[in-house]
């Protein structure tokens, strides 16, 4: 997928019975337009949209942990911190966690132009941060702050790829989500 793909270019690629229209959660309880393409598989895809014109995409997000997807490089949903380091060849930094944006972080692997800037959000399994939580580091690695691979604590945790996020841009149109 391209900065370029529309959500009729999905269509042609995949079938309509495949691509299907949902608000999609763009965090702090804001929705914006989206498909979603394989929807209830392993395989989900949900794209957000700029804006009601579902014709560039802002953001392509991959969340299911048995899913084909990966990246240029086979990162997918559900690779360990440790399989990063070594991918990476340095310490992996990412944000905080405990927050909307908590867990994320740049990954770089050289990938074309056009082609988005690739984000992954990290989670810790609930069992390591719940004793994360006694800890007096714990404040070291939560919040709006950049957290490293290399912490002591964040070592002692188990931390996968919980989400695989391709940017383009920042979604225009944003509206309350159903519900809240």
């Amino acid at each position: 997928m391209a900065d370029s793909t529309s959500e009729q270019d999905l269509v042609d690629l995949f079938g309509r019975d495949e691509v299907v229209r949902r608000e999609l959660d763009v965090g702090e309880g804001m929705c914006a337009p989206g498909s979603v393409l394989y929807a209830g598989t392993a395989d989900e895809l949900a794209v957000t949209w700029t804006d009601t014109t579902y014709s560039r995409p802002a953001i392509l997000t991959v969340m299911g942990e048995n899913s084909r997807w990966r990246t240029a490089v086979g990162v997918a949903v559900g690779s360990t911190l440790a399989a990063l380091d070594s991918l990476a060849g340095e310490p992996v930094q990412f944000t905080g966690f405990g927050w909307d944006y908590g867990g994320t972080g740049v990954w770089k692997e050289g990938t074309p132009r056009g082609t988005g800037e690739v984000l992954l959000q990290l989670s810790p399994d609930s069992a390591s941060y719940e004793r994360a939580r006694s800890d007096p580091r714990y404040p070291e690695i939560t919040g709006e702050q950049t957290v490293t691979s290399r912490h002591a604590l964040i070592r002692e945790l188990t931390i996968r790829v919980e989400r695989i996020l391709i940017r383009w841009a920042e979604p225009t149109v944003v509206r309350p989500c159903p519900g809240l």
